[in-house]
């Protein structure tokens, strides 16, 4: 998921993660990139970490949930820093 599950979630949230799990291989890992609402004034849509972490929990083991930023891109660029996300 490369920010997609934000919209999906608007959408139906429960049939997107179930589609997940039924595309993952067992033992199979799931890797999710959005935005993290700690800096919701910049970048993509955010997402606090329960609403990413809530919806996956019926389904999946949570690894790791990691603070991080957006690599740069030419708009990033124009601002201070890449936007905070969820990794």
């Amino acid at each position: 998921d490369c920010q997609c599950f934000h919209v999906l979630r608007e959408v139906n949230e429960a049939k997107a993660v179930d589609a997940v799990r039924a595309t993952l291989r067992p033992g199979g890992l799931l890797m999710v990139l959005t935005g993290n609402d700690a800096e919701p004034e910049a970048g993509p849509n955010v997402l606090s970490r329960k609403q990413l972490t809530r919806p996956f929990a019926r389904a999946f083991d949570e690894e790791a949930v990691i603070a991080s930023r957006f690599d740069r891109t030419l708009h990033y660029d124009t601002l201070p820093h890449p936007p905070l996300a969820w990794v």
